[in-house]
C-alpha cells in the first residue's frame, strides 16, 4: 500500500487521491494473471504493529517514513479500507491481528499451512528466512522467485537464503531500509561480510578475531553457502572490554 501511495502520486479521482489503490489493485491483478493460485490472502500491520517489539526496544522502527501530514494519513487510511472492500468483493481472504506485524501473521500462516504450496509476494528480505521446500518468494523489486536452495543478494554478497537471518541478527536493518535496528551494536551492513570481523569503538566487541573460514573473496566460507551454522562461532564472541 504505501509503495503505491508514495509512488503514484498523479493518480486522482474527483480531486482524491487514489494512487495506493490502483498500485495495489493493479498489481494483484497482473500477478495473478501470469499465476494460477486457487488462493489469496492478504495480511494486514494493525495499527498496533510495533506495540510488542518496543517493549523491547523502544526505538523500533521509529525511523520510518511516517504519515505526518494529517491530510495524507486521512487519505491512507481511507484507501486502504477501500482496498479491503474490493478485496471483499473479489473473495480475497484477508487476516489483520491486534499488535501483530503482517510479517509475523505470514510466518505463522507458513508454519500452519503445511500441506500447501505457498508463493509470497513480498520485496522483504527477512522472509527469505522463510523459504522452503513448501514456500517460494516472489520479490517484485527484483522480479525473480526464490526457492529453496537459491541464494539472496546482500550488498556485494550472494548468501543462502538459510543464512540471511544470522546475517539479519548481526546487522540489523542496516540493508533492510529502515536503518534503526542493529542487533550488534553499531555495527556496519558489511560485518560478518568483511575480512576482519569488527564493531564500532562503542560496542568494544570482535577487534582482532581471527579470520574464520575465509576464501579469496573476503567472505566467509560459511555466510557465503555451504553450511547452516557459520564455523568457529565461538571465536566470534571473543570480545575486547577494555575499550
Amino acid at each position: 500500500m504505501k509503495i503505491g501511495f508514495h509512488g503514484v502520486k498523479d493518480y486522482f479521482h474527483k480531486e482524491k487521491h487514489i494512487g495506493a489503490i490502483w498500485h495495489f489493485l493493479n498489481t494483484l491483478r497482473k500477478f495473478l494473471e501470469v499465476n494460477n493460485y486457487n488462493k489469496v490472502v492478504v495480511f494486514w500491520d494493525s495499527d498496533t504493529n510495533s506495540s510488542q517489539r518496543r517493549l523491547i526496544y523502544p526505538k523500533y522502527k521509529l525511523n520510518r517514513r511516517d504519515l505526518s501530514n494529517e491530510i495524507k494519513q486521512d487519505s491512507y487510511e481511507e484507501q486502504k479500507q477501500r482496498v479491503k472492500q474490493y478485496l471483499e468483493e473479489m473473495f480475497v481472504r484477508q487476516l489483520e491481528v491486534e499488535n501483530s506485524e503482517a510479517d509475523d501473521l505470514i510466518a505463522y500462516y507458513c508454519q500452519i499451512s503445511e500441506d500447501e504450496n505457498k508463493t509470497i509476494f513480498s520485496s522483504d528480505r527477512d522472509l527469505t528466512q522463510l523459504i522452503s521446500e513448501k514456500v517460494s518468494i516472489y520479490s517484485p523489486s527484483t522480479k525473480k522467485y526464490y526457492n529453496m536452495g537459491d541464494t539472496i543478494k546482500i550488498s556485494d554478497f550472494e548468501v543462502p537464503h538459510y543464512n540471511v537471518k544470522t546475517i539479519k541478527i548481526l546487522t540489523g536493518d542496516f540493508w533492510g531500509g529502515g536503518g534503526a535496528e542493529p542487533s550488534v551494536h553499531s555495527c556496519g551492513r558489511r560485518f560478518g561480510l568483511q575480512r576482519r570481523w569488527r564493531c564500532g569503538p562503542r560496542a568494544g566487541v570482535l577487534e582482532n578475531v581471527p579470520p574464520i573460514g575465509e576464501d579469496e573473496g573476503g567472505a566467509p566460507d560459511s555466510v557465503r553457502g555451504g553450511d547452516r551454522q557459520p564455523r568457529g562461532a565461538g571465536r566470534v564472541l571473543e570480545a575486547r572490554q577494555d575499550v
